[in-house]
């Protein structure tokens, strides 16, 4: 069966061995994977969600051209009180992130 599969797919019999292979649920690992250290912490979800109520709830890409451009401005103002490493944290934020 595994000869005949390799000359029909002309993949990699190995390959075609780990697909063919039943899966059950004792065949899963555990993942040992580290996680990645969060790079935005809790203290930029406010600040974030200050900004986005200002400008009247916009989309991410929208929004993230605003916090480029606003952020200080805002702080200036007295609008948005924040930290100056949270102002930097906002203005590099990009639209996924804020999604």
């Amino acid at each position: 069966m595994l000869d005949e599969a390799e000359k029909r797919t002309k993949l990699n019999r190995k390959y075609l061995m780990d697909k063919l292979k039943p899966k059950s649920n004792v065949d899963t690992l555990v993942s040992n994977k580290k996680k990645r250290a969060s790079y935005y912490d809790n203290a930029i979800k406010p600040a974030l969600a200050k900004m986005w109520r200002i400008f009247d709830h916009p989309c991410g890409q929208r929004l993230e051209t605003s916090l480029k451009t606003e952020t200080e401005r805002l702080r200036k103002l007295g609008e948005l009180s924040c930290s100056d490493e949270v102002a930097r944290k906002l203005q590099e934020m990009g639209s996924a992130t804020i999604d």
